[in-house]
């Protein structure tokens, strides 16, 4: 029978995180699993939704990731919920015997000089010593809780979560597994809750750890089935991450210890072993457990509130070497093929972990943040929301009232975006509410109608069997693989293909040239400086303003012209700052750029500002070339249109040359390509309008013709560009590859069958890979929700 995989992201109304992960087989719930449960205040919420809304009448498996009364409490309020049996069966899962403070027992002993522990004592009115005692903590509580019904199991209840590594002669920090030597002492001799006891701390200072598991025993190992009978093909949950240990790739490869602590205390001073381990155990956040779940092709990430060294990998601050994270666990060497197609950011969007570079090598098409009102550490970070946007975590333009926000188009977002969801918003006693999502999000439930922002995501086993590569990778992979076989070719797909689907069309046609990051982003960042900022306010914008309301007052003064006009409009913005970025003679090229002069004006014009000459050139040429073909578009001619895009052009060459060190020829090409990749206006979808795919394949093949490209090269960065432009659209691709080869004088007929095979190369009966429901605020009427139920296709 098919299976299939539903995660549920609940919406706990406050801080906190629970999820849900059920695999059915042919409908019916074969296992479930509960990974954290929010605060003790959430527990009503998840059972409703457990007992009610999905019908469960037993949970199998429940998942605390870390100890954090946000993750662990809701769990031990669910476990001790009277009148219902789903919790009596549970195997837990969690990080393993805490080390043994004050934070995870009340009657924690201390540690004294290294020497054994003993309880803090007291005496009473007649003399007579006790132990003082204080009521239970979250983690006794919880331990007491699985003990209170005995067909409960605690699997992880031996793990050693208490010392996490040992650091050898050289610094380098291993595994301590199973210290033999020492008995492990039972200190606690009283019976309040049932507490587990703690740990002996023998002379020296380091726990035993004899009996018990090391720190990394639970990554590698299934969770969903553990106890049952696994299933072939079906859904299951892997450990990947664990007390700060990551799993590694290849055979019998151990996992590596990730850490930022420093084992010294100033220069040749080693702080003592105690103190080291200490010191490891501070940061419950980065022990935090972490998984994969895998269904065939479909791979989702969740990872508690683990942090940015464990998802990225860090460099080992005593011995200086790079440990290599999940990140580079999971998709290695950054392969669009192994790409993780969904996630849940770490802690609830946090600053602390999901970073740009992680986000960018999962490349994950749908995104999960657990946040809700009542959340006073302002989830998710704006620095995720910038990242999730296409935008580097501080943005060019970046508003500093605004936590760093994003400026809106244009220039489009550096980067392609990563569709997201949140399970609630920030401000709900606004009207509309306040959700802290950006321009790639969506904000599930309803505030004003009391319909909570559960979300739900469902893989079919045949969504699941599906390529996971996208219809940008796979639609330019087929436009390099026919252009090769018309011209003789054998230029990789690959590195074009995961530029388009990464970054963009600018990207997509640097790989093509060659050019390195440098050179690209010295492009993409040009065009940020002088678009817009916070306040709609840009660099070109000024000009164009500035021309258009130039009004001639001495008609023999050669400077009063609306070319000086715009020039000095763009070079007053932020007092120059912004074209200061870009590089000398940006105002100039850009304000004659948008009035339409020729490239023979806008060089020497640019020169004489002070630019290099192959700036001044790049300048002139990528500004004139994108302006006559939007001005003449057969499509829809727009002058208005043209000269803003010819002022990005202008900024974009010049700052290629000057800040890229790029030549005059791939800056010309690349801006040119990176400006008619922008939106127009308020909605991208009216590019349409002015560059269909045939245009876009036929301006820029001409552009690098004329830059003196070979045929071949000229021909390919043309097709790259239109599909990239167009999503890897089969149609696109189509027209892109055809009109490409027609550009270089290849037989139409030869070019119309080269075209039709990148047609059916890049074209799939089923694109959905997955399905996404919630409830959301419908915009018009406002406050009335709507139901929300859509197949997501991977573009990306």
């Amino acid at each position: 029978m098919p299976w299939e995989l539903q995660i549920h992201h609940l919406d706990i109304r406050s801080v906190g995180d629970a999820t849900v992960i059920l695999a059915l087989d042919n409908n019916v719930v074969q296992r479930s699993v509960l990974i954290d449960g929010g605060r003790a205040d959430a527990a009503p919420i998840v059972h409703n939704y457990l007992a009610n809304t999905l019908n469960l009448n037993t949970l199998d498996v429940i998942v605390n990731t870390h100890y954090d009364d946000d993750h662990l409490s809701g769990l031990i309020s669910l476990m001790a919920t009277a009148n219902t049996n789903v919790y009596d069966n549970v195997r837990c899962f969690d990080q393993g015997r805490p080390p043994n403070n004050s934070d995870y027992y009340a009657n924690a002993p201390y540690r004294a000089n290294g020497a054994n522990t003993s309880f803090k004592r007291g005496k009473d009115q007649y003399g007579n010593e006790y132990i003082i005692r204080a009521a239970p903590k979250k983690y006794e509580q919880y331990v007491t809780e699985i003990a209170r019904v005995n067909t409960r199991v605690r699997v992880t209840s031996t793990v050693n979560s208490f010392y996490l590594t040992t650091y050898d002669q050289n610094d380098i920090p291993t595994n301590p597994g199973n210290r033999n030597g020492y008995t492990d002492t039972i200190l606690m001799q009283w019976n309040y809750y049932a507490a587990y006891p703690t740990i002996n701390y023998p002379a020296g200072g380091l726990p035993n750890v004899v009996n018990f598991d090391n720190p990394a025993w639970l990554i590698g190992q299934e969770i969903m089935w553990n106890g049952a009978v696994y299933v072939p093909g079906a859904p299951t949950i892997t450990c990947i991450a664990a007390n700060k240990y990551v799993s590694r790739a290849g055979v019998n490869a151990a996992p590596a210890f990730i850490s930022t602590a420093s084992i010294y205390n100033g220069p040749n001073r080693r702080m003592s072993d105690a103190d080291i381990n200490d010191q490891e155990n501070k940061n419950d956040n980065a022990k935090s457990l972490a998984f994969i779940i895998e269904f065939n092709n479909h791979r989702y990430y969740v990872g508690g509130d683990i942090e940015r060294p464990q998802e990225d990998g860090f460099t080992n601050p005593n011995t200086g070497n790079f440990q290599l994270g999940i990140r580079d666990y999971l998709v290695p060497q950054s392969r669009i093929d192994q790409r993780v197609l969904s996630m849940k950011t770490s802690h609830h969007g946090s600053a602390t972990a999901s970073s740009r570079t992680f986000i960018s090598q999962l490349m994950p098409m749908a995104t999960f943040i657990s946040t809700g009102s009542g959340n006073h550490h302002d989830h998710p970070a704006q620095s995720t929301v910038n990242t999730l946007d296409g935008y580097p975590e501080q943005p060019i333009l970046g508003d500093p009232n605004q936590r760093l926000r994003h400026p809106p188009a244009p220039p489009q977002s550096p980067q392609q975006p990563n569709p997201y969801y949140l399970t609630g918003y920030q401000n709900v006693l606004v009207n509309p509410p306040l959700s802290y999502g950006g321009i790639a999000s969506r904000t599930a439930g309803d505030p004003a109608n009391n319909i909570a922002g559960h979300i739900k995501l469902t893989v079919t086993e045949a969504q699941s069997q599906l390529a996971i590569v996208g219809q940008v990778y796979r639609g330019v992979v087929a436009v390099v693989n026919q252009i090769n076989q018309s011209q003789n070719q054998n230029v990789d797909p690959v590195p074009i293909a995961t530029a388009a689907t990464k970054i963009g069309t600018a990207a997509a046609v640097a790989a093509v040239l060659g050019v390195n990051d440098q050179g690209l982003q010295a492009i993409i960042n040009s065009c940020a400086w002088v678009g817009n900022d916070i306040n709609n306010l840009s660099v070109v914008g000024a000009a164009i303003t500035a021309m258009n309301t130039f009004v001639p007052t001495n008609p023999n003064d050669p400077n009063d012209t609306a070319a000086e006009a715009a020039k000095n409009a763009a070079q007053n913005v932020d007092n120059g700052a912004r074209v200061g970025h870009v590089g000398v003679g940006a105002s100039t090229a850009i304000g004659y750029a948008v009035t339409g002069a020729n490239a023979n004006v806008i060089s020497v014009a640019t020169s004489n500002a002070g630019a290099t000459q192959t700036a001044a050139t790049a300048a002139g040429n990528a500004a004139t070339y994108i302006y006559n073909h939007i001005a003449n578009s057969i499509n829809g001619p727009d002058v208005a249109y043209a000269d803003r895009q010819a002022g990005f052009a202008a900024a974009a060459a010049l700052g290629g040359v000057a800040n890229g060190n790029l030549t005059a020829a791939n800056a010309t090409i690349l801006a040119c390509a990176h400006a008619l990749a922008m939106p127009i206006g308020a909605d991208p979808n009216n590019a349409a309008l002015y560059a269909g795919a045939d245009q876009i394949a036929q301006w820029i093949t001409a552009v690098a013709l004329a830059m003196n490209l070979n045929n071949n090269l000229a021909c390919l960065a043309g097709a790259v560009a239109s599909a990239s432009y167009y999503l890897g659209n089969p149609a696109d691709v189509d027209l892109a590859v055809s009109e490409a080869l027609k550009a270089i004088a290849v037989a139409n007929n030869t070019a119309d069958q080269a075209g039709n095979a990148a047609l059916q190369a890049a074209t799939l009966v089923q694109n959905d890979l997955c399905n996404v429901q919630f409830d959301e605020i419908d915009p018009n009427p406002l406050n009335l929700a709507g139901f929300v139920a859509e197949n997501i296709a991977v573009t990306y």
